[in-house]
């Protein structure tokens, strides 16, 4: 009987042990599992950063994606891209941008206008907008030199920006339509203070700095400023 009793408590203690074991390999599979969907959500994400507002939280709008438009809230956990865009941008006007790279998580708000905030916890890399970087489909962007300007056209971010250096400052137009005449594509837009023209010809240009040929040449008339340069059209 001692025996029958010793064998049989020997079975359970085996199988309890084996459970246990089963159990404890289960439970470390599954953290394991819960670390990797985890450490899956941080990705990197690259496009315009607007900063925050009175009215508004920062937004990125995303990069290539089939939507063009999606945004997402930004809650920044380095606490440095404001600052990273005001030493970039130091006279921005409203709602100006600047290009960013940065690894964050997408995160459910509750809410249905903007289901997800994205928690950034690493900047990669901000930039000033330029036509090597700028990832939202645009018209144009045009540039020269002495002095040095740039220009750029953009139906999707509804623009039509000058920026002088020498100021550290951009001028800022709604985006219009162009107009055809004689070969040439005819971009005419104002402000409450000032006028714009460009007339962009397709044809070969160079900087006269470098031995980069473009595919496009420019005249820019700001006010009673002429500008002569060279612009590329996206993806060409």
């Amino acid at each position: 009987m001692k025996k029958y009793l010793f064998l049989s408590f020997s079975i359970s203690f085996l199988f309890f042990a084996c459970q246990q074991q089963k159990n404890s390999s289960d439970n470390s599979s599954q953290i394991d599992t819960i670390k990797k969907a985890s450490e899956q959500k941080i990705e990197e994400f690259e496009g315009l950063f607007f900063p925050a507002t009175q009215n508004s939280s920062a937004m990125l709008k995303v990069c290539f994606g089939d939507n063009h438009t999606l945004s997402y809230p930004i809650e920044d956990e380095t606490n440095s891209l404001d600052t990273l865009y005001k030493k970039i941008l130091p006279n921005a006007y409203p709602y100006q941008t600047i290009y960013v790279k940065v690894k964050g998580e997408l995160v459910a708000s509750g809410s249905q206008a903007d289901p997800y905030t994205l928690h950034v916890n690493s900047v990669l890399k901000t930039e000033f907008k330029n036509y090597m970087n700028d990832c939202i489909p645009y018209e144009y962007w045009c540039m020269g030199n002495e002095p040095f300007w740039q220009v750029q056209i953009s139906e999707i971010e509804n623009l039509i920006d000058f920026y002088d250096p020498m100021e550290q400052k951009t001028i800022h137009f709604d985006y219009v339509k162009s107009e055809n005449k004689n070969g040439l594509a005819i971009y005419a837009a104002k402000n409450e203070s000032s006028s714009i023209e460009l007339k962009i010809k397709n044809e070969k240009c160079s900087d006269g700095m470098s031995e980069k040929k473009y595919n496009y040449s420019v005249t820019v008339k700001v006010d009673n400023k002429t500008f002569s340069g060279c612009a590329v059209a996206f993806g060409k």
